[in-house]
């Protein structure tokens, strides 16, 4: 995955400016606004499945969440997805 630690941070740092806390979706959307191409090459590398990637996005701040300074609330949150479908996905702070 393109997706790094520091490209991650920076998302963070934009989406903490702007609120307190975030969630999944919304991490997915910085990182289509800031990294483009960087998201297509992962979106590309999982065969244009959007959901295996978004999946693998979550699963990369769940495992680097010490890192990156972020915690999971307990409790997901229904937001509006992608495809303007309100689905769950967790919840950061």
């Amino acid at each position: 995955m393109n997706l790094t630690i520091e490209m991650a941070n920076t998302i963070i740092r934009n989406l903490k400016n702007r609120q307190r806390s975030f969630d999944s979706h919304d991490f997915i959307n910085e990182y289509k606004n800031l990294f483009l191409n960087d998201y297509f090459i992962d979106l590309n590398h999982y065969r244009n499945d959007e959901t295996t990637l978004h999946r693998v996005i979550g699963r990369f701040l769940s495992r680097k969440q010490r890192e990156l300074g972020i915690s999971k609330t307990p409790n997901k949150v229904k937001t509006m997805n992608c495809h303007n479908n309100e689905t769950d996905c967790a919840k950061w702070e």
